[in-house]
């Protein structure tokens, strides 16, 4: 064995005890255990060798290795030999500090060691999503029952994953900035919960390149109407083989949009944090376009946020591109050239474009909304017209 392994066996049990200078025993002191996983993660450390490769030659998924190594997995009896043959580890050992660790957890005043589990996942999750958030409006659950809500409806399974995934998306995917609306556990939280809604769905149609001409017309022509506006948005978009979904914005993280692939899937999830129709009109265009143009893939997601600043340059063409993208189509550039030129007087600018807009067929507001985007204006009057309507004039709450 070890020499590190043998004092470890040795030394363990004098944590539990202080001791005066006698030698007389007068205090129980509690201590984190130490949980078997712990040693199989250094061991795989000093090897090299990935926890996706020793998963292979064991047999499991990473992710089952992963929880184990995190201490968030029980080791059993099978386990433990397998660990024996293929790295060397006594399975006699790792079962003997699974039973200290499960003996300790009890001491704790923890009930069990799967309480105890369920307590330090529930932990290192909330350091990088916000555990609340997920699991608001399911009640009082105890840390177990959180556990599995959050794996089963969030499909998380190895916090290491999550780690990863988040790390990737948040340096490529999102624009960061120091002004409040940024916080990127909060927005990591968001994302979860964005790829809940359309884990489980699928698409009428499929998409295809070729389509997009059309798909983009019938979006505008809605996006102009505004009548009935989400629920037909959704079964064109449907039809032509994109899921899209509505999911409401977390506190500090002012997202406005989200295009991703799920099982090869192209989505869009708006937040509509604005319930404005210029809003709903370029946030989705430009999401739209971002998946037309090919900046998201399988591999790259974009998500559209507030004060957006990139350092990588390709990503700023993506984002510009997707702008005139959603510009083009919403009001081409042509007639776009047409729009009268008014004073800068923002009363007679909304009364000279609106005017302009209703000649034309085009949403007031969406004319405005460009406008307004181009050259720094926004002190117009609203009114309800700018709100998104629903299915019988009812405006969107």
């Amino acid at each position: 064995m070890p020499f590190v392994l043998l004092c470890w066996e040795l030394i363990l049990p004098l944590h539990r005890f202080k001791f005066t200078k006698l030698g007389i025993l007068i205090q129980k002191q509690t201590y984190s255990p130490t949980h078997p996983g712990s040693i199989i993660k250094k061991e795989l450390k000093d090897r090299g060798l990935s926890q996706k490769d020793f998963a292979e030659a064991i047999g499991l998924r990473p992710s089952h290795i992963s929880e184990v190594i995190n201490g968030n997995r029980r080791i059993t009896i099978s386990f433990a030999e397998s660990v024996e043959d293929w790295l060397g580890i006594s399975a006699k050992l790792l079962l003997d500090m699974q039973l200290t660790y499960d003996l300790v957890c009890k001491s704790n005043n923890v009930d069990n060691a799967e309480e105890y589990i369920a307590i330090s996942f529930l932990k290192e999750l909330d350091e990088i999503i916000d555990v609340r958030a997920l699991t608001k409006g399911q009640g009082k659950l105890k840390p177990i029952e959180k556990v599995d809500f959050i794996k089963n409806h969030y499909q998380i399974d190895s916090i290491d994953t999550l780690r990863e995934d988040f790390s990737r998306l948040a340096i490529n995917c999102f624009r960061r900035s120091a002004k409040t609306g940024l916080d990127e556990r909060m927005i990591a939280t968001w994302v979860v919960k964005a790829h809940s809604e359309v884990q489980d769905e699928s698409p009428k149609g499929e998409f295809t390149l070729e389509n997009s001409n059309e798909l983009c017309r019938l979006i505008c022509d809605v996006l102009h109407e505004n009548v009935d506006t989400i629920s037909r948005i959704k079964n064109i978009l449907d039809d032509f083989g994109i899921l899209f979904k509505v999911v409401s914005k977390l506190d500090h993280a002012s997202i406005d949009g989200y295009s991703f692939f799920n099982k090869g899937v192209p989505c869009i999830v708006l937040t509509m944090r604005y319930n404005r129709i210029d809003n709903l009109a370029f946030t989705l265009m430009h999401e739209l376009g971002h998946i037309i143009l090919g900046h998201t893939t399988n591999d790259q997601q974009q998500i559209s946020v507030d004060m957006r600043s990139f350092n990588d340059e390709d990503e700023n063409r993506q984002e510009r591109e997707a702008d005139r993208f959603a510009s083009e189509w919403l009001i081409p550039d042509k007639l776009w050239k047409l729009a009268p030129v008014a004073p800068m007087n923002p009363f007679v600018i909304q009364k000279k474009y609106f005017s302009w807009a209703e000649k034309r067929g085009l949403n007031k507001w969406i004319v405005l909304g460009r406008l307004s985007h181009e050259t720094g204006i926004y002190k117009f009057k609203s009114d309800d017209s700018r709100h998104v309507i629903k299915e019988g004039g009812e405006l969107m709450k």
